[in-house]
């Protein structure tokens, strides 16, 4: 059995229920969401023990390659591009997805499966991975004394790079201005792989710490942060690139966010995805995602399935040696 809401506000709590582990998909979050990033949200709930959202994007599905196809496509995930996945599907309602999907009579994106479906009618390609880092230290100079010189020496030179830096709190939310948009907006244009531009609202309004980087007064960058009882995960950021190299301000950024994980006792930092080579330099593991793509006209599917190798992002192979304990 199939029910669709039309506003998060209407979702019984059974929804928050299915959702227990991902508070990006919580009925509050997801009203907020309608409010600041409206992109004709729909959710549905199967059998009451499935769930999913669906919401309206116009994208290229081949964007980790040099090919070019716009499509405008309905997408079950979050809609703030952010890792997590938009479903809670049971083994039993798959099939039950799949119908809804097909009935809709659109072309659908599920993005950032944590594991891939096994279905004739959905196409599997890999999108960007997530940074993954296990809290294993009960201090930052722990975590250093157990770094191989050469990456306890960058770290150290980024520490001295941004001496200057000072970082704070926002108090409320609310405060997070203009000057402050403009770090997010020099990011998501400098992106290669973008998704919907969020509006300063999502800044103001979601549940998240937000930590500012100033330099003289001046705010240079920032990170938005959440957690829950084991995981530390960082949301998005802002900087001001023409200071980066002068403050190794991105560097100070992520060994901000590692600080803040120790010190807060959490057993793991999700670093999100995108800049995978810097994060890895910290110790991330990089963690599949899956998307699954689906087009209501059998020979722009069978075209996709024939390009199916494009549509996949292709990780970084590289390996780091980053502890001493390492062979």
């Amino acid at each position: 059995m199939i029910k669709v809401f039309a506003k998060a506000i209407n979702l019984p709590d059974r929804w928050n229920n299915i959702f227990a582990d991902n508070s990006y998909m919580s009925k509050e979050n997801l009203d907020i969401l309608e409010g600041c990033n409206p992109c004709c949200q729909k959710y549905v709930i199967i059998n009451d023990r499935s769930a999913f959202i669906v919401y309206e994007l116009k994208l290229n599905i081949f964007s980790y390659s040099s090919m070019d196809f716009n499509l405008r496509v309905n997408i079950i995930g979050i809609p703030c591009s952010v890792s997590k996945q938009g479903y809670k599907i049971e083994a039993a309602d798959i099939k039950e997805l799949e119908n809804y999907i097909k009935r809709e009579k659109k072309s659908c994106i599920i993005l950032n499966s944590d594991h891939s479906f096994l279905s004739k009618h959905l196409i599997i390609g890999e999108t960007l991975p997530t940074c993954r880092l296990g809290v294993l230290w009960d201090s930052l100079d722990s975590y250093m004394l157990n770094l191989r010189s050469h990456y306890r020496y960058r770290l150290s030179s980024a520490f001295k790079k941004g001496e200057k830096i000072i970082i704070k709190k926002l108090d409320d939310d609310t405060m997070f201005d203009q000057s402050l948009y403009v770090l997010y907006e020099n990011v998501y244009a400098k992106s290669n792989y973008k998704l919907e531009k969020l509006s300063i609202d999502f800044f103001r309004r979601m549940p998240t710490d937000i930590y500012v980087f100033y330099i003289e007064d001046k705010s240079v960058a920032f990170v938005q942060l959440s957690g829950n009882d084991r995981e530390l995960s960082f949301v998005f950021g802002g900087i001001d690139y023409a200071l980066n190299h002068q403050y190794d301000l991105y560097m100070n950024m992520l060994a901000f966010i590692l600080r803040h994980g120790i010190e807060n006792k959490y057993l793991s930092i999700d670093m999100g995805q995108t800049a995978e080579d810097a994060k890895m330099k910290f110790g991330c593991s990089q963690y599949k995602k899956y998307m699954h793509i689906y087009h209501p006209n059998f020979i722009i599917r069978f075209l996709i399935r024939v390009f199916s190798k494009k549509l996949s992002y292709k990780p970084l192979r590289l390996k780091f040696k980053l502890f001493k304990e390492e062979n």
